[in-house]
């Protein structure tokens, strides 16, 4: 077993229940969707969570040479993925008696979610720095940092349904775009 291995053993099984409890989540939202107002920012604010944890596993697999088996390296990644897994048992309500409208529990818990999620990024961006990964190395990737964190400020600060939305979609938008121009870029 390899040092990547051993360490992403323990936080590819968290990652795996983050991302099932989104997916459970807004399935679970959309069996129920005739008896509760599902509307569209807590799913979009789910797809967005997906999404951005999807992305922690191609972070992980890049920093696979450095990572160590040591107690420090498990703590680290252990506080970011249980983030992760945190905010995507928040994502969506397990009360739906107390929360049938799903638009007033997204601006109920908004904030703790993409603090969360800004946490995440922002630690990750921290590690590869520390570990002379180099997160910046191409255009690319410094244009998606600054959309990235500048869409999640945005979105964490913003009032009103409609541009809470146009941050949601505008951040989930970025992810496949930029995946798309690096495909682009790196294939041509």
């Amino acid at each position: 077993m390899t040092n990547f291995e051993f360490v992403f053993s323990l936080l590819g099984l968290l990652l795996g229940l983050a991302l099932a409890n989104v997916l459970a989540g807004l399935s679970n939202a959309l069996q129920e969707r005739r008896k509760l107002k599902v509307g569209t920012l807590t799913p979009l604010l789910g797809l967005l969570i997906t999404f951005d944890i999807t992305s922690y596993w191609t972070v992980a697999w890049s920093l696979r040479g450095a990572l160590q088996p040591s107690f420090f390296f498990l703590l680290c990644g252990l506080v970011v993925t249980g983030t992760y897994y945190f905010i995507s048992r928040m994502v969506f309500t397990r009360n739906t008696a107390e929360w049938p409208d799903f638009d007033v529990y997204y601006w109920g818990h908004k904030r703790w979610l993409l603090a969360g999620v800004i946490f995440c990024d922002g630690a990750t961006y921290v590690a590869q720095v520390v570990l002379n990964e180099h997160p910046f190395i191409g255009l690319i990737d410094k244009v998606f940092a600054v959309l990235l964190f500048a869409g999640l400020f945005g979105a964490l600060l913003a009032k009103g349904k409609r541009l809470n939305i146009a941050f949601l979609v505008f951040l989930i938008l970025t992810y496949p775009t930029a995946s798309v121009l690096y495909q682009l870029h790196v294939g041509g």
